[in-house]
């Protein structure tokens, strides 16, 4: 019983301890509290005369932040747009435009309204009016920085400003806004429309379908130029007297116009028995499939659809203009490369068949004709001067050609491309064999711009070794007039035989002659897509291009030093549109008893 009470009383006094123990921690932890806050009062306490010149820094910085916050809205997510993504004549600035998306990232947004709280800031706070009243102010350059948070903004900024005036002088640096704006939640809404717009199964009659508008105002105005104006308002924000907005743009290509043939079944085991042919909506792309051929595709085909689109011009990028190299012993590469990007305007519509992907187990015949709203012309004869003009027409008559998209049948990744071709005798169309589905588009070469590659070739131009190697020569024909004089005086002077004469050295360039084959229509387009790869391309030396149509161009040959040559030969060539041309700048031979440089450019002008 004693133990008992003995235990009681001993864990009345633990209690007692932790109790006493628990208050003390209590009591130094708020006085830590005090002291800091004390601390960060005495730290701000700002006399009142600079007071005025930090809420002028503060007013400055509230102001630039609402200009850049409505900036954003106005400008989808951009404070200055490029003028590419301003939709005309709306003048909203594009998100999406056929199937890209061109959305900022949020980072990104946010990036741009720092800088430009950094610039508008500094411009803003004029210190003009202060120094006239006698303060002193020295400001380093701002620095601001911006979070978006769920429901606000926040903006902070470090302006480092040393202030006196008279006996009173003060240090300002942080300065802090924030905003109840929902920028982050409203981006996210926009996002939704976008992701929307690239789903296959989007209508573009109902594009506000499936968006969840988080409590927003969510407008979608079709346009008559094939765009779609989006704004998203916040009914609960009020920025400088009105709700704050978000607006962007989408643009989508007209709706193509479709046609659908019918297969007979099992086409990709049973051959067809008569001619098929297949017409593109308006008729003037026709597919002649011939009897025999069978179709293999992914899924067993069914049957053929023929789409088409209009486009003012298709295009490839990355196209080599100028291949120029420096000749060193184990070069591998050229030094320099210059690309540029082909345009082609277009004379028919942009014509697609599907299902995309399927082959054809021998190639089928394609035409495009040329309608009344596209009439192509022939070239005039040429004649006097026009005979030296290059590019010109191999032949007379209408100067077109074929282009070949960039269907998932292709290995390139770089655009439209020139595929052989021919012309109708009559003028009318121009036809091709293709080996499956892709996209094709009709070219007048007439309309074609001009291009010009150059293969350049130089030897490196030797130093302080190339003039002793001189000075040796020039010692040893000296000692060799001065032998010939002793020998003729009777003297007999030594001289090495084999030091009177030096070896002239040579560079060579390994290069593949130009190929230019005027091909027969038959099996021509299965020849271009495995070439494709190779169609336009630079190798130390060598630069290779495909002209759209056959032509006449001319190799003009720049040479300085040495014995070099141009492959093809320098003059006139004949070129098949369609067909890769090569062409080489070679040094066979530069003189090394010269201190100078060899080079030669081969260049040439096509369309």
């Amino acid at each position: 019983m004693q133990k008992k009470s003995q235990l009681a009383i001993f864990a009345i006094l633990a209690l007692l301890l932790l109790i006493m123990l628990g208050a003390m921690l209590l009591l130094t932890r708020e006085d830590a509290a005090l002291n800091r806050e004390a601390e960060l009062a005495a730290s701000h306490d700002v006399p009142e005369e600079i007071e005025r010149v930090e809420q002028f820094i503060q007013a400055c910085l509230e102001l630039e932040a609402h200009k850049g916050l409505l900036l954003l809205g106005a400008n989808a997510g951009h404070i200055s747009p490029p003028d590419i993504l301003k939709a005309a004549p709306a003048g909203r600035v594009l998100w999406f435009h056929d199937n890209i998306n061109l959305q900022p990232a949020l980072t990104e947004s946010r990036l741009w309204l720092e800088a430009y709280l950094n610039e508008s800031v500094e411009r803003c706070a004029d210190f003009a009016h202060f120094r006239g009243e006698g303060f002193a102010i020295q400001a380093q350059k701002p620095n601001a920085s911006v979070a978006f948070s769920a429901d606000t903004v926040d903006v902070s900024l470090i302006y480092p400003l040393d202030i006196a005036k008279g006996e009173t002088s003060a240090h300002l640096e942080a300065f802090a806004a924030s905003f109840s704006l929902r920028y982050r939640r409203i981006y996210e809404v926009a996002s939704q429309i976008i992701n929307r717009q690239l789903d296959p199964a989007f209508d573009r009659d109902e594009p506000l379908a499936l968006v969840d508008s988080k409590g927003f105002d969510v407008a979608a105005t079709p346009d008559a130029n094939d765009l779609i104006l989006y704004t998203i308002s916040d009914p609960t924000t009020n920025i400088r007297g009105s709700h704050y907005s978000f607006t962007f743009a989408s643009r989508f290509s007209p709706p193509a116009t479709v046609r659908t043939t019918r297969l007979q079944r099992n086409a990709q085991v049973n051959p067809t028995v008569f001619p098929l042919i297949v017409y593109s909506p308006d008729r003037l792309a026709q597919l002649t499939i011939a009897p025999g051929t069978t179709m293999s595709a992914a899924r067993p085909p069914d049957t053929i659809t023929s789409l088409q689109r209009e486009e003012a011009a298709v295009v490839r990028g990355r196209v080599p203009m100028r291949s120029y190299t420096v000749m060193r012993s184990g070069i591998t590469a050229p030094d320099r490369v210059t690309y540029e990007e082909i345009e082609w305007p277009l004379h028919t519509p942009v014509y697609q068949f599907e299902p995309s992907g399927l082959r054809f187990n021998v190639p089928s015949r394609l035409a495009l004709y040329w309608g009344a709203d596209n009439p192509v012309s022939s070239p005039a004869i040429p004649s006097g001067n026009d005979l030296l003009s290059f590019p010109r027409p191999l032949r007379y008559g209408p100067w077109t050609g074929i282009l070949y998209g960039p269907g998932i049948e292709t290995d390139d990744d770089w655009g439209w491309r020139p595929i052989p071709s021919k012309n109708s005798p009559d003028g009318n169309f121009v036809y091709t064999d293709i080996p499956g589905f892709s996209e094709y588009a009709g070219v007048d070469c007439s309309d074609v711009p001009i291009k010009v590659v150059s293969a350049e070739s130089k030897t490196q131009k030797q130093g302080w070794l190339c003039w002793i190697k001189l000075i040796v020569v020039a010692l040893l024909l000296i000692v060799l007039i001065v032998a010939g004089v002793a020998w003729a005086l009777g003297t007999t002077i030594a001289v090495p035989l084999g030091f009177a004469t030096l070896e002239l050295g040579a560079v060579g360039l390994s290069w593949t002659s130009a190929l230019i084959t005027a091909l027969l229509l038959g099996g021509i387009v299965g020849g271009a897509y495995s070439q494709s790869s190779a169609n336009y391309d630079a190798e130390p030396g060598t630069i290779t291009f495909t002209p759209t149509c056959d032509q006449i161009i001319y190799v003009e040959k720049h040479a300085e030093g040495g014995k070099s040559s141009c492959m093809p030969t320098s003059g006139e060539i004949e070129a098949v549109g369609g067909q890769p041309v090569e062409v080489a700048a070679q040094i066979k031979k530069c003189s090394s008893l010269f201190c100078g440089r060899c080079s030669i450019e081969c260049a040439a002008r096509y369309r």
